[in-house]
């Protein structure tokens, strides 16, 4: 359950990034978001010696791109599909 909230938050941003300068105000909100979800994916994946985290290298560009107002114009698709991906796991795991 905890994921597919999660994930929700991955296709929003994907939204915002998609479509820059709709809801302003919401935009800061899910840029911190997404940058403490990407902050804890990359200390887990330290602690775990993981040191290939692409999820959490997707999150902390999102966050800072939203939070900046920096817009790479596919870079929402990446946070999409990863966002469909985590929410499809989420429903289908136990």
């Amino acid at each position: 359950m905890l994921l597919i909230l999660i994930s929700l938050i991955d296709i929003i941003a994907g939204i915002l990034l998609m479509l820059p300068g709709i809801f302003p105000p919401i935009v800061f909100y899910v840029a911190v978001l997404l940058l403490l979800k990407s902050l804890s994916s990359l200390i887990g994946g330290l602690i775990e010696k993981n040191f290939i985290v692409i999820l959490g290298l997707i999150d902390l560009l999102a966050g800072l791109m939203l939070l900046f107002n920096f817009i790479v114009p596919w870079f929402w698709l990446l946070l999409m599909i990863k966002g469909c991906y985590s929410f499809i796991v989420g429903m289908f795991s136990g």
